[in-house]
């Protein structure tokens, strides 16, 4: 068996689960956006961008009611470092002007903070 970390009484479930910004929150807004956002769950996989630090995709899903395109963009950085937008996830990223952001680690800015995720929405 492993031993209780010795930091349990600060960091366990309890304390999590009064905390919005803790780690277990995050998981628990992740689980419930992936079953209620339809392009996540059956939505077609696009590969927007992949290095050693940074990874994005896409899924859409079309509309069968109304031909529209329904699409979310998952970024992550998963450096300890300001990363940069690569041109090509940049220039996506501006392409998506009235995107909504359904999720996300730190405010979305100019360049991706460490250990920054976030889930953008669109309707094309």
């Amino acid at each position: 068996w492993l031993r209780v970390n010795s930091n349990c009484t600060a960091i366990n479930v309890a304390q999590q689960k009064e905390d919005e910004g803790s780690l277990l929150s995050w998981y628990k807004k992740l689980i419930q956006l992936r079953k209620t956002t339809p392009q996540l769950l059956g939505g077609t996989f696009k590969l927007l961008y992949k290095d050693k630090h940074i990874y994005s995709y896409q899924r859409s899903l079309t509309s069968l009611s109304d031909s529209s395109e329904k699409i979310a963009v998952v970024v992550l950085n998963y450096s300890p470092k300001h990363k940069s937008y690569p041109p090509a996830l940049a220039q996506r990223l501006k392409s998506l002007q009235d995107a909504r952001i359904l999720a996300s680690v730190y405010p979305c800015t100019d360049t991706l903070p460490p250990y920054a995720a976030f889930i953008l929405e669109a309707v094309i």
